[in-house]
């Protein structure tokens, strides 16, 4: 039985879930501290309990060697305190943990108990190593250990260094919580393929969590693609083609050669990547999402190199879609918000007058009815091809995005779209086709997100 001297945690008691229980377990009874400092790996799927276990881990060891010093680590402070840190706090807050607290400092992540013991926050987005080199750890703990792998790859080196070093403390540990990634990266083959005693893994998947709502894992199943959903619903460590970033576009299914028929009752929505330069095409693309069904229908596109936001709306009216009576939704690039040193005017300052201006030939007194419907952010670039997949072919097996065949630049890449070589997050924005792209990710974002700021229309 586990010693209860310590608190357990209001709501996740490691003797309820077994990997758990298992974890905390081999920590304090098994592990020969004597032959040296101990690695964990806590591989675990999304929701499975990850951060819970090393808050208890933090604070039985905080507790139980008085004057230890414990590091959390992540590449980004904000995201830092934005995950274990703040853990860690809701602990202090629910929990008898409240009386060993001597004072918590948000700021910069730290806590200090009655004790002597200190938990502080560390981050390297800066690549600042040398603010690493002069700490001293008897425990650490990296959060989501498989981000930004080059740059956490170096914090691992110069951390492993800094534990072991307090000298009161025989206890000395290492733990890195981390979704699986790629078996190529520097994580897994640490751990996968140098085994030594002092090296342990532990896998948990979602499922395994009693605390999840059925509805959260058959959520998850719906908004991830496969692969990512063996990663991160099964806890599979497997390679995801990089190479083709719209890995679960099926051309079989995913495409369809034949013209769409334009539901009257839909809004059309009209989403734009903006770009100016060689080989750099400005590009946009027309939808419709049927919201009973979850589905996208991308029907046609336009993709003119060295155009003005005007040469693509002129030829869309000559396409002849602001002559119906559509309502139309005009979505895309954050960026095309700003304004620029040669222009008070936006692209969406252009996109909106355009519209309120134009004048239909086959029907002067139409209203072209629109809204902007502007994101506040581009979302991150991995995120974006994540939900695009997921309605491409999502976990549950469910096809919710199709590409017509007026859509040709669309249509190759969604096959063919890549990373720039050498590159964890930056797309190939060298080929054409990439930014029609972009713009689908844009529209589909907007749907799984709706975090938008209405800038225009007349609505």
């Amino acid at each position: 039985m586990l010693d209860r001297s310590i608190p357990l945690f209001h709501q996740y008691n490691p003797e309820e879930i077994k990997w758990q229980h298992k974890v905390v377990a081999d920590i304090k009874y098994k592990f020969d501290y004597s032959i040296g400092t101990h690695e964990v790996l806590l591989s675990g799927a999304v929701g499975s309990g990850k951060s819970v276990l090393c808050a208890h881990i933090i604070f039985d060891h905080a507790l139980r060697n008085p004057r230890s010093i414990i590091g959390i680590g992540r590449r980004s402070l904000p995201d830092l305190k934005a995950t274990i840190f703040r853990t860690l706090l809701e602990h202090i807050d629910h929990d008898s943990l409240m009386k060993h607290v001597e004072k918590v400092v948000e700021n910069t992540a730290q806590i200090y108990l009655k004790n002597g013991s200190i938990i502080e926050g560390i981050s390297w987005a800066d690549q600042r190593w040398q603010k690493l080199r002069s700490r001293v750890y008897s425990l650490f703990v990296f959060e989501e250990a498989i981000e930004n792998e080059k740059d956490s790859t170096q914090a691992f080196i110069e951390i492993r260094q800094r534990v072991g070093r307090v000298p009161h403390v025989n206890q000395n540990l290492i733990i890195y919580a981390t979704n699986p990634g790629s078996p190529s990266s520097h994580l897994y083959k640490y751990f996968f393929d140098e085994k030594q005693p002092t090296k342990h893994i532990y896998f948990s998947l979602t499922e395994q969590n009693p605390f999840l709502p059925k509805s959260y894992v058959e959520q998850l199943k719906r908004d991830l693609p496969v692969k990512e959903a063996q990663r991160q619903i099964y806890g599979q460590w497997i390679e995801i083609d990089r190479e083709r970033l719209y890995y679960a576009y099926n051309p079989d299914i995913n495409f369809k050669n034949e013209d769409y028929a334009i539901n009257p009752m839909l809004p059309v929505s009209i989403s734009f990547d903006f770009n100016i330069g060689i080989g750099k095409p400005m590009s946009c693309i027309l939808s419709q999402y049927d919201k009973i069904k979850d589905t996208f229908h991308f029907f046609d596109e336009v993709v003119i190199h060295g155009s003005r936001t005007e040469d693509v709306l002129e030829e869309i009216a000559g396409r002849g879609y602001f002559d119906k009576p559509y309502v139309f939704e005009i979505h895309g690039d954050a960026t095309g918000g700003s304004r620029t040193t040669n222009s008070k005017w936006s692209n969406y300052d252009v996109i909106n007058q355009f519209l309120n201006l134009y004048k239909s030939k086959i029907n002067p007194q139409l209203k072209v009815n629109h809204r902007l419907l502007i994101p506040t952010k581009n979302p991150p670039v991995r995120e974006r091809h994540n939900i695009v997949n997921a309605y491409c072919k999502n976990a549950k097996g469910d096809v919710r995005l199709f590409i017509y065949s007026k859509c040709k630049v669309a249509h190759e890449g969604m096959r063919l779209t890549s990373l720039k070589k050498g590159a964890d997050y930056i797309e190939d924005d060298s080929k054409e086709y990439q930014h029609v792209t972009t713009a689908i990710g844009y529209r589909t974002v907007y749907t799984s997100q709706n975090k938008v700021i209405i800038k225009g229309g007349n609505f």
